[in-house]
């Protein structure tokens, strides 16, 4: 497969000469520290990137509380190291911080081995200033820079998705074969679209259907994709109940055998249970009813 540079790369380079020229600009003692924060934010999304940052900057103050109160006693001193990362891992767990436990124990250890003759209240505070920098920078990169079309790519998914219903429902009533494979990888599509975004709608302003209207569609489409598999398992040619025949517009087809000796065979009842489930999400989305097949059967 070949390989792209994605947006992603290209936002955290962007972010990361940000932050080096902001750096240079206030004239930071280590850069490198605002660098890392910015990648470590860098995520596929705001939201992500501000938990990202989130996690690093609630980390960076415990590491840099922790750092300035053994750097005090002994900096490099091995032992204090030691019991400092305990501590520090401590209160990242007292306080439900767990994400935020590796950077705790960086700063923290940044702090103790790293000094230079620094004095350990500058260079704790220096920490956290470098971490909210490159915490910033990663997420006005992320909103400002190629910002994620979300309700871009829902929409495609729900277009094609429903495009992919309609075809397969479509064979199922001209008793066609239709494979759901298709249909599986759009849902599974739809459903990653929506997991990104969904702490992201607030940001969507261009008349896109509310969350919980495309939630709720996304529902029905599992709902409608498990019939068709209970359907497809079914042996034989299937036969339309009158009811279900009525629903679709089918006035002129004849059905094959009497209806009261159909119902007592169970595929009948099977196949048009779900069939009327199908229906029923159909309608409830405000989707036509298949109708290509309808006048192949007619016919």
């Amino acid at each position: 497969m070949q390989q792209t540079i994605g947006m992603r790369n290209i936002k955290t380079a962007i972010a990361i000469l940000v932050c080096l020229i902001i750096a240079n600009l206030l004239q930071l003692q280590y850069p490198f520290y605002a660098a890392i924060a910015t990648v470590i934010s860098m995520e596929n999304s705001v939201t992500n990137s501000f938990a990202a940052g989130k996690n690093r900057v609630m980390g960076t103050f415990v590491g840099a509380g922790a750092g300035l109160f053994f750097a005090t006693i002994q900096p490099e001193n091995i032992w204090l190291c030691a019991i400092g990362s305990i501590v520090a891992i401590y209160i990242c767990n007292l306080l439900k911080w767990n994400k935020s436990i590796p950077i705790a124990i960086i700063v923290f250890l940044a702090i103790m081995l790293n000094l230079q003759g620094d004095s350990p209240l500058h260079y704790s505070i220096n920490r956290i200033i470098d971490t909210l920098i490159g915490v910033g920078v990663a997420v006005m990169v992320n909103y400002l820079v190629f910002p994620p079309k979300y309700e871009i790519n829902i929409r495609r998914a729900r277009r094609l998705l429903s495009k992919e219903m309609v075809y397969i429902l479509d064979q199922l009533m001209a008793k066609k074969e239709f494979n759901l494979k298709k249909l599986r990888a759009q849902l599974k599509k739809l459903e990653m679209y929506l997991d990104i975004s969904k702490e992201e709608f607030h940001l969507i302003k261009d008349g896109v259907d509310s969350l919980e209207h495309i939630i709720n569609e996304f529902e029905s489409y599992k709902l409608i994709y498990e019939h068709l598999k209970m359907i497809q398992k079914l042996d034989g040619e299937q036969i339309l109940s009158v009811d279900n025949m009525l629903r679709l517009g089918i006035y002129q087809c004849d059905v094959s055998g009497d209806e009261e000796e159909l119902q007592r065979d169970s595929q009948f009842i099977i196949y048009n249970y779900h069939i009327d489930r199908v229906l029923n999400e159909l309608e409830s989305m405000g989707l036509p009813l298949p109708y290509g097949a309808k006048m192949e059967m007619l016919e």
